[in-house]
């Protein structure tokens, strides 16, 4: 089964050494676990997907998605999606 997040805010965070690629979503249906995949859409007709390795709780239906990234050019690549206001699937 999967579940659909809407991004409210994208940033980037370095925390003890780790890169880290932050979304801030409401949870629209089903939940969202440590070690689902998030599917990114890339372009027309294709997505990716990336693990989730950490969440945040903000509120009931709020959370704080971390994505641990291995260099600056892979959050860059990930900025570049232009996220904010999708509705992303996570399964």
């Amino acid at each position: 089964m999967h579940s659909e997040i809407q991004i409210e805010d994208i940033c980037t965070k370095n925390v003890a050494g780790k890169i880290l690629f932050v979304l801030t979503c409401r949870i629209v249906v089903g939940e969202v676990i440590i070690g689902s995949n998030m599917s990114l859409p890339f372009s027309a007709g294709l997505d990716m997907t990336i693990p989730i390795d950490e969440i945040k709780m903000l509120g009931e239906r709020r959370i704080e998605i971390r994505v641990h990234c291995d260099d600056h050019e892979e959050i860059e690549f990930l900025l570049g999606l232009n996220l904010n206001g999708e509705v992303l699937v996570v399964e």
